[in-house]
């Protein structure tokens, strides 16, 4: 995962110029933070089901190793998971990609 980080921000410093403003390099690397965390948390739930564990007990699998990935406590998984802001069906992913456009905020907000 250093790896991917240390390659990523080389690139996006030389793609840029040296000229990449800070809320980007947040961005990036909150970006690929949360994307490890999906990943292990993936892992975790298909390890549950590859040894017949039901779609609820992979769920728990999931969400601990996606909790533990990113570094937050139970009470904090529990806020985030509850939190009926946080869709993230299919449909409220194609209104998040229909209505924002992350450069366009980024520059507005430089």
């Amino acid at each position: 995962m250093i790896a991917a980080i240390v390659d990523f921000a080389r690139n996006l410093y030389g793609a840029s110029g040296g000229a990449v403003p800070g809320p980007a390099w947040t961005a990036a690397f909150a970006t690929l933070l949360w994307m490890s965390a999906y990943e292990d948390g993936l892992q975790a739930g298909q390890h549950v089901a590859n040894h017949g564990g039901d779609a609820e007990l992979a769920e728990e699998a999931f969400k601990r190793a996606f909790a533990e990935r990113l570094g937050w406590s139970d009470a904090q998984l529990e806020e985030f998971w509850n939190d009926p802001s946080h869709n993230f069906g299919p449909d409220g992913a194609r209104r998040f990609d229909d209505s924002y456009d992350a450069w366009e905020w980024m520059m507005r907000n430089r």
